[in-house]
């Protein structure tokens, strides 16, 4: 018996709803085992869909009628690049916050509520894109396949 290769490319289509998210992280985290790819290797991917699509859900997507989220992958040139696209509102000024790491010398009720999701994203990925074309958003990241190794 010949083992069946996975499919190539990764194309996940759902609406943008918290129990979506769980549903395609399952299908992200099976498509990357059955392309062999190392165990640390897919957390740091799941990690950073995980925080860029529920970012998506709770920020982009309230208010809009199409809810659908778009996550696209494939492995090309030594890299696993994905692209995620959704029709919800734009990144606040139209770009990737920074993702500096929050201050946090500060006391315990005033340490920021958010502000670590970005910089895990940035450090966790090699080459991170964004645009925004007429009612849609575009992230494109790349995650360096000599990391997997």
């Amino acid at each position: 018996m010949i083992p069946r290769q996975p499919p190539d490319a990764l194309d996940l289509r759902f609406p943008g709803r918290e129990e979506e998210v769980r549903r395609a992280l399952m299908q992200l985290r099976a498509w990357m085992k059955a392309h062999r790819f190392r165990p640390q290797f897919r957390g740091d991917v799941e990690l950073v869909l995980a925080e860029v699509l529920n970012n998506i859900v709770e920020h982009a997507l309230p208010g809009h009628l199409n809810n659908e989220v778009t996550v696209c992958g494939q492995v090309s040139e030594g890299c696993l690049s994905m692209q995620v696209s959704d029709h919800g509102s734009p990144l606040p000024g139209g770009q990737i916050p920074d993702g500096l790491h929050p201050g946090l010398d500060v006391a315990l009720q005033d340490l920021p509520e958010g502000g670590f999701g970005w910089m895990l994203v940035r450090q966790l990925t090699t080459d991170l894109h964004y645009s925004r074309r007429p009612g849609t958003n575009r992230l494109c990241m790349c995650f360096s396949l000599d990391l997997c190794s």
